[in-house]
């Protein structure tokens, strides 16, 4: 919540270039299978969701067509 409310703030006094997208709003994004070894960093597939579930946003932000 913290990284949100900085975002927030910043936006607030102008800064446009900042954004947060959060990934587990409705729930965790990853499941434990979409994790490495080290629980921490996601597999390739765990890769593919996160980039799946963020290319709409990202593409609004970017104002891609």
């Amino acid at each position: 919540p913290w990284i949100a409310s900085a975002v927030g703030r910043m936006r607030q006094k102008g800064d446009t270039g900042v954004h947060y997208i959060a990934l587990n709003d409705d729930g965790p994004l990853l499941v434990d299978d979409d994790y490495a070894f080290d629980g921490t960093h996601p597999t390739q597939a765990g890769a593919k969701k996160i980039a799946a579930f963020l290319k709409g946003k990202v593409a609004k932000i970017l104002s891609w067509e």
